[in-house]
């Protein structure tokens, strides 16, 4: 990754120098920078949201997972089902990755994230596409701790209530856990295949629990759960996600390389336009000229350019001539800027200057 943001950087930094350039005076590509800015931005913006510098794996080498964890929580924070997908990468090296999971058609995505070493959750943009009875979920991971949850609602019944849940995998496992989750004031709790342990924990949570190892690529899981609940709220309250867990948080690369692009592009924006608008927009009697005469006859040894009426057109000043004044002083003709020996272009307006006679 890091020599393809060495690219990255290297083509804006030419973006740059480019649009410095056609800020100069009596360049004629200037009225297109803005045009240029426009295109700077939204290709950054294109390139960041698309990931075109990210390794990418070929689909017949789906990426190994050393371990997952399968969390199906029933009615937990929502009257929805709560799935997680929690594991490692196999590999320890070469991020990102490309990734995939299969979710229900239905499911709303909620987080599809990297886990940082410091428990930052590093939320990514995602690709989603049809794959048989499921949707299938792609993006690239940045760290080897991925993290993926959805919302689903496959609830069936109101007292007594049933869930179908299928579980496919895309990438080929060492271990794969699976718990599900028992409802807080819900009995009759049942999960087929009949599990291998049960568990609770300190908040009253009672959990049925699966070991498999070496999952091959696509091998699938069927789960039917059951118990009756004789209330619609869920198990705990929902909390508000902190500013690091969603898409677009403060450990995201990808925002803050987009926001570091457009300030370089702003800031070159600023400077161009700005330049070029004193150029057009400022009084001529700003620059650096000689005293003019207000009066309709010329005092001796004082020098009087030409009005803007008088001056010549664009198509007469293709060589604009030098214009003498008393005591040697030379200045052009199309703006009234000072001239020093030697100038073959006015350094005001850019005009060049006719060979002195």
């Amino acid at each position: 990754m890091s020599g393809s943001v060495s690219t990255l950087a290297q083509n804006l930094a030419r973006l740059v120098r480019t649009l410095h350039a056609t800020s100069l005076p009596g360049h004629r590509a200037a009225a297109i920078a803005p045009l240029h800015l426009v295109l700077a931005v939204a290709t950054f913006a294109a390139a960041l949201s698309t990931g075109f510098w990210r390794p990418a794996l070929a689909a017949d080498e789906p990426a190994r997972f050393k371990t997952m964890k399968l969390s199906v929580w029933p009615e937990y924070d929502e009257p929805r089902v709560l799935v997680i997908y929690d594991g490692q990468m196999a590999e320890t090296s070469g991020y990102p990755k490309q990734i995939a999971f299969r979710v229900p058609k239905d499911a709303e995505m909620n987080q599809v994230c990297g886990i940082s070493d410091k428990n930052e959750h590093l939320c990514q943009l995602y690709e989603t596409k049809e794959d048989g009875d499921f949707k299938l979920i792609t993006y690239n991971v940045p760290v080897p701790h991925f993290f993926l949850e959805y919302y689903w609602y496959p609830i069936r019944g109101e007292g007594q209530r049933d869930i179908s849940y299928a579980f496919s995998t895309v990438s080929p496992m060492d271990k794969l856990e699976v718990e599900v989750q028992q409802p807080l004031r819900s009995i009759d709790f049942t999960v087929s295949p009949t599990p291998l342990t049960t568990a609770s924990d300190n908040q009253g949570f009672k959990y049925a629990q699966y070991t498999y190892d070496k999952v091959n690529a696509d091998q699938k899981l069927d789960l039917k759960i059951g118990y009756s609940k004789t209330d619609g709220n869920p198990s705990v309250p929902k909390q508000k996600q902190g500013g690091g867990t969603g898409l677009g948080g403060s450990t995201n690369l990808n925002v803050w390389l987009l926001v570091a692009g457009a300030a370089i592009v702003g800031v070159v924006a600023y400077f161009g336009l700005s330049r070029r608008s004193r150029l057009v927009a400022q009084p001529a009697s700003s620059r650096t000229r000689p005293a003019i005469q207000t009066g309709a006859r010329k005092q001796p040894g004082v020098y009087r350019p030409q009005s803007a009426s008088s001056r010549p057109t664009t198509a007469q000043k293709t060589q604009a001539p030098a214009s003498r004044a008393p005591a040697g002083r030379v200045f052009c003709t199309s703006c009234g800027a000072e001239l020093t020996a030697g100038d073959r272009f006015c350094s005001e307006c850019g005009q060049k200057v006719r060979a002195r006679g």
